[in-house]
């Protein structure tokens, strides 16, 4: 999938007044999917239903959830906001779009909307949404991919000591989802260190925690040959005997939740244990550094599977070198030192806090916690919407989801400003926002190429639509 944030406008086409819009083209070194790519995902939508009979209906529930999902990466947060954003879909790609559904092309409204986002099943969503980032990252969560056997008929052993993938379990509380009883929807998710991509992502009852939910979280992926990492509070016996059945490794931080494994693993001997990594980050008005000691674990140590434990520093002083905070934690791992050594160990550390950032956008950016929808599967299925929206633009190459989406709306809003000595409406360029823009000889004439540039899908689409516009009229002698 390709994500277009800009219009692309040549430089002939500078000197029109579709130059008044934007003038922002597309870094060149974003590569374009294939088609095959673009289409994955609604055929990951096929699976989900969401309640509606089949009889009369006009809108099938991957059309709508493509559109929907399309909105929410142009940086749409709100079902008034998703369904504006359809009705100004290109009627090409509506009718793509429903053809491959087989019904004929129509405007879903805003009710019609509602009611397939709330209404659908948040399991499916969520498996479909993780399936599409996991294939197009390359990271195989079917269990389908055979290990890469070595000359002598056995497991390659680099590939046996690199994990395939890290991934964090976090949990995140959706505030704005609160319902009359004062309860809010929680979810937990296992998202990826580098990008921050969702995998897998289910609902904690009101009535439980995070605790119970961490294996079957994890039962919806093939977590073989993975490390795990998560927070303080699953640093379990029970959790580390699951990850250990299902051939991954861990990297738990501990606290007071488990006070003898903290005592056991405070009272060994760190003062005469060398540092064996070291990181100093500058940034933010602060210093940043980041110590790592590392040893063996002890053999009576209250813990299963532990192959080692270490002690991570993290001392944070302002730009004059002034003393902020001191932070010390411990840790355990199933990694050995063949297959864990200090640098994975500490990376595996700091990307657990990274996650935090993932949720930060959310509610910073979607205002996520601030959102209206409490109705149904509602919350559930439009945090699969954002995760999928800030991991599609990630993989696009955007460092910045506030900017990447922050251009559409600049440029839905500069479409509704009338424009000067020419006749192409502020609509038909806001149908247009994620076309290429195709200067021609006539001035007047605008040529719509549109070929990959529908925010989130891309449907390549090789039609041509050119809306003959008339030039002004010359000024009436006087």
């Amino acid at each position: 999938m390709f994500v277009q944030s800009a219009i692309e406008v040549p430089g002939s086409l500078l000197g029109s007044p579709l130059s008044n819009v934007v003038a922002v083209a597309v870094a060149a070194d974003r590569v374009r999917p294939t088609p095959a790519q673009c289409h994955d995902l609604l055929e990951r939508f096929r699976v989900v239903d969401d309640g509606r009979s089949d009889v009369g209906r006009d809108h099938p529930v991957p059309a709508v959830l493509t559109l929907a999902a399309a909105a929410v990466v142009g940086g749409m947060r709100s079902f008034t906001a998703i369904a504006g954003w359809v009705a100004d879909t290109p009627p090409g790609l509506l009718e793509q779009l429903y053809a491959r559904c087989g019904r004929v092309a129509a405007v879903p409204s805003k009710c019609t909307i509602w009611r397939v986002v709330t209404g659908a099943d948040a399991d499916a969503v969520d498996t479909a949404v993780g399936g599409w980032l996991a294939s197009r990252k390359g990271i195989d969560i079917a269990g389908t991919t055979q290990p890469v056997e070595a000359d002598d008929g056995g497991v390659d052993a680099e590939e046996a000591a690199t994990p395939r993938a890290v991934l964090a379990v976090d949990g995140k509380r959706v505030r704005g989802s609160v319902d009359a009883d004062g309860n809010a929807v929680h979810l937990l998710a296992a998202a990826t260190h580098d990008d921050g991509l969702v995998l897998a992502q289910t609902d904690v009852h009101h009535k439980t925690n995070e605790i119970p939910m961490f294996a079957p979280l994890l039962d919806t992926v093939d977590i073989t040959g993975m490390l795990i990492t998560a927070d303080c509070l699953h640093t379990q016996r029970a959790h580390a005997h699951y990850l250990h059945q299902r051939d991954a490794d861990f990297v738990f931080c501990i606290k007071d939740n488990q006070p003898a494994l903290f005592d056991a693993v405070n009272a060994l001997g760190w003062a005469q244990v060398p540092v064996t990594h070291a990181a100093t980050d500058r940034g933010h008005g602060r210093i940043e550094t980041r110590t790592l000691q590392l040893m063996p674990a002890p053999v009576d140590l209250p813990f299963p599977h532990v192959k080692q434990v270490f002690l991570v520093e993290r001392e944070v002083s302002d730009l004059a070198g002034a003393p902020q905070s001191n932070v010390a934690i411990l840790g355990v791992t199933s990694l050995d030192p063949e297959r864990g050594d200090a640098t994975l160990i500490a990376e595996a550390v700091r990307g657990q806090w990274g996650i935090e950032s993932l949720h930060w956008i959310r509610d910073s950016i979607y205002r996520e916690d601030d959102s209206a929808v409490r109705t149904r599967s509602g919350p559930r299925v439009m945090a699969a919407l954002r995760n999928l929206a800030i991991g599609a633009l990630r993989l696009a190459g955007h460092t910045s989801i506030a900017e990447a989406t922050r251009v559409p709306r600049r440029v839905r809003s500069a479409s509704s400003r009338p424009a000067r000595n020419s006749t192409v409406s502020w609509r038909t360029v806001s149908r247009a926002v994620y076309a290429t823009l195709v200067a021609t000889q006539n001035p007047y004439e605008v040529d719509l190429g549109r070929t990959t540039f529908i925010p989130g899908f891309c449907v390549f689409l090789s039609q041509r639509e050119t809306f003959g516009v008339s030039p002004p009229p010359p000024p009436t002698a006087t």
